[in-house]
């Protein structure tokens, strides 16, 4: 996934990729079919109150997602912003039992590094050990990770390429586009030359 190409229609990166993320997660409501009670997109205005949008199940629980505009190697403001957003969104909404993280890059992990060390201090370990620290204080909340590469999953699976194309437009190309150009093609110049029985997938 190329996010050069990503294309914000006016609005920030941030809130572009806020709103992309809401609209991948407005899927769950296939997910969770008769569960779910009401789903809600927050206006950012003034706080979002550590939330983009959420997901209300009928027992009163929670699936709530935050959005970051994090490109670059995740150092100690970004997950201090991460915490402080997921402190916020408990305060505000007590019940959330699921909280989705959405970052546009994936997380560095252990590697060797200069004198044949192994690097410990690694994006992905800071990870854990946030998740680790926030859900000794909220053990019943499960932390999730969408990452640049589960993004890019939910954004090639079925009956998203709408979503996909709004954003990164001509990046891909799906079969559905293939069909309509060879119909196109039947249709016009090729009307008279088209013979099904050579035509091959």
């Amino acid at each position: 996934m190329n996010w050069v190409k990503f294309s914000s229609h006016g609005e920030s990166n941030n809130r572009a990729f806020e709103i992309m993320c809401n609209q991948l997660f407005e899927l769950c409501k296939e997910e969770y079919e008769n569960e779910l009670e009401n789903f809600v997109f927050v206006n950012g205005s003034g706080g979002d109150g550590g939330l983009e949008s959420y997901g209300t199940l009928k027992n009163g629980d929670i699936i709530a997602v935050q959005a970051k505009w994090f490109r670059d190697k995740l150092q100690n403001l970004q997950f201090n912003q991460i915490c402080n957003s997921f402190k916020t969104a408990m305060k505000v909404h007590p019940e959330i039992k699921k909280y989705i993280v959405c970052i546009p890059r994936d997380l560095g992990g252990k590697k060797v590094v200069k004198d044949g060390n192994i690097a410990e201090n690694t994006e992905f370990c800071r990870w854990t050990k946030l998740c680790e620290s926030l859900k000794s204080s909220n053990p019943d909340v499960e932390l999730v990770l969408w990452d640049k590469t589960t993004i890019q999953q939910k954004l090639t699976g079925s009956g998203v390429q709408g979503i996909y194309k709004y954003w990164f437009e001509n990046t891909i190309v799906f079969d559905e586009q293939f069909s309509l150009s060879l119909e196109r093609i039947k249709n016009g110049w090729a009307n008279t030359k088209y013979i099904p029985e050579i035509y091959t997938e």
